[in-house]
């Protein structure tokens, strides 16, 4: 029995570096179309105008939402250290998540094509799912039906 502890020991550590590099690098496709057209909006220029302004004010929301996504994420994982079988079964549910995030806010993006919104309107698209998941981590595997406090507070939106 004491065989098993390090090999799920082992299971959860490499789910989680699994997870996080997922996660970047997801994260990093679903955005790079946002980074990559707006990177004269990050840069140094003193005459940006408020739509700009507004559009990285936007893009630190969507970071922000996606790390404290994450948080939930590692901490529902860490709960069920110890059961393989849940932590697989989160880490695919991630996995279909991420996916659907992507297309569903790339279908956004593309409904508001020429629009002077698109990039917000993706964005926005992204932020409220990296929310709506984020309670759904919480309610599903952070807290308890019990007065047993739950594991990490309930999030905000």
């Amino acid at each position: 029995m004491n065989s098993k502890k390090p090999a799920a020991n082992n299971l959860y550590h490499h789910f989680i570096s699994l997870l996080i590099l997922c996660c970047v690098a997801v994260a990093g496709c679903s955005s790079s179309l946002n980074v990559s057209q707006n990177k004269s909006l990050i840069g140094a220029n003193p005459n940006q105008n408020a739509s700009q302004t507004e559009e990285v004010d936007i893009q630190s929301l969507r970071q922000s939402a996606e790390q404290t996504m994450q948080r939930y994420l590692v901490a529902s994982l860490e709960r069920f250290s110890d059961d393989a079988a849940v932590q697989t079964a989160i880490f695919d549910s991630q996995q279909q998540w991420l996916a659907y995030l992507t297309k569903h806010c790339e279908a956004e993006y593309l409904s508001w094509a020429g629009a002077s919104i698109q990039n917000e309107q993706r964005l926005m698209c992204e932020i409220e799912l990296l929310q709506l998941h984020t309670m759904a981590l919480w309610r599903s595997f952070l807290r308890f039906e019990d007065s047993t406090p739950a594991i990490l507070p309930e999030p905000l939106n």
